[in-house]
């Protein structure tokens, strides 16, 4: 059994003993990528704070743009962008990991979804989020393609499997409990989790099928179905799914698969009508694969306040403004490089006005309607009503052009 070391996080003045094992591989899933973990999370409680180091039972709250993009210093430097995940392991790209001076350590490979990523650990002294602080906490550098000369930090794992945590899409925060002395006090009933390989896992069911779905905070994506699963069960015939390509970022490279719409998913008592849904065609954890039907990604979470309550094995989701709102696939016809700055057209369906007005995979968006780019906008922009028309300008080869799309419904 590996060593176990006291890592504290504290509340201002108050801290948490939680154990920690040093020469475990960190468990992370982040777009795809998984490492080792421990089997339950519910078997991974930490060990009960005295009384008078208990944080309030009100809990400690922190801004959480996009319910999950928290801000905050480490090694008393930034603030940076922070990163929550649901069921990850600590993660720092490798251009901060410099900034910062960390001292890599050991060597180990990453099992990503399409394949495997080099990294190394190192340790951070400390790192807090609003009054949340961590201590002597072991963090995995990669520099994947995608995110080369990026900021940016990945938490998860020690805080969702020691600490209630409650998301709010809504409002934008997230609100962090002591477990010693959390009560649920909802109207919603508790949904079984369990972690497999780092990620946190919850029983659903997608048009009569049940099984293990990834409950994931940083997919920013609806659902998608597990490439064994799709090829098994012969999914892609099964939907009529036509559109094809781009799906995802995992750290090893590109994922791609067919884009449909399934009838229903339902998560304990709720059901969802008509997600939008990835068929997966390769990557996706493969060493995950055969426990593991999909993933519940932002898209869908975001319905829902959610109460992780991982220490005791359960999770609540307790609808907000957005439940039952429908799914809106961009009504351009685009899909679009996630969370950059720079967003690069990754896939343009066939017969859309993006394609009719010849966008094509590799376009950067520079402007809509004659302003930059925002992660709001990108969203709001594609999502409004059909006959819509927005302006998109884009760059090709350094050269710029302005096209007018008439938005409408192509998934």
């Amino acid at each position: 059994m590996a060593e176990l070391v006291d890592t504290f996080l504290s509340y201002g003045e108050h801290a948490v003993i939680l154990p920690f094992q040093t020469h475990r591989v960190l468990p992370l899933i982040l777009a795809g990528l998984f490492l080792s973990s421990a089997a339950c999370c519910a078997q991974q409680q930490a060990a009960a704070a005295p009384a008078e180091a208990a944080p309030p039972a009100s809990g400690l709250t922190v801004p959480a743009k996009n319910g999950v993009e928290m801000s905050g210093t480490i090694n008393g430097q930034g603030p940076f962008k922070i990163l929550f995940d649901t069921g990850s392991g600590n993660l720092i790209s490798a251009h901060l990991a410099t900034r910062l001076g960390l001292k890599p350590e050991n060597q180990i490979f990453i099992n990503a979804g399409s394949g495997t990523l080099p990294a190394q650990t190192a340790i951070i002294d400390t790192i807090k989020i609003g009054s949340l602080a961590m201590s002597k906490q072991s963090f995995a550098i990669v520099e994947p393609a995608f995110a080369k000369n990026q900021d940016f930090a990945v938490v998860g794992d020690q805080l969702v499997q020691n600490l209630a945590i409650k998301v709010d899409f809504e409002h934008q925060q997230i609100t962090f409990y002591d477990e010693s002395n959390f009560v649920y006090s909802g109207k919603t009933d508790p949904i079984p989790v369990h972690v497999l390989k780092g990620a946190l896992y919850a029983e659903a069911t997608v048009d009569g099928f049940t099984g293990l779905f990834g409950i994931d905070t940083s997919d920013s994506g609806s659902l998608s179905l597990d490439a064994q699963l799709v090829a098994r069960g012969q999914l892609v015939q099964r939907y009529g799914a036509t559109i094809h390509g781009y799906a995802s970022e995992s750290w090893a490279g590109p994922e791609s698969g067919y884009y449909t719409r399934v009838g229903t998913l339902k998560l304990g008592n709720l059901t969802i009508n008509r997600p939008i849904t990835v068929l997966l065609t390769n990557g996706q954890g493969a060493d995950v694969s055969n426990e593991a039907a999909g993933s519940i990604g932002r898209s869908i979470l975001r319905q829902f306040t959610i109460l992780f309550d991982c220490p005791h094995g359960v999770l609540y989701l307790e609808p907000n403004s957005r439940f039952g709102q429908p799914d809106i696939f961009n009504r351009a016809g685009l899909v679009l490089e996630p969370a950059s700055d720079h967003p690069e057209i990754k896939l343009v369906v066939p017969g859309s006005p993006a394609d009719a007005a010849k966008l094509a995979a590799g376009d950067v968006i520079t402007e809509l309607n004659g302003s930059a780019p925002t992660d709001e906008s990108l969203e709001n922009a594609f999502a409004q009503a059909a006959g819509t028309t927005v302006q998109v300008t884009v760059m090709r080869d350094g050269k710029s052009r302005t096209v007018s799309l008439v938005l409408k419904d192509v998934l």
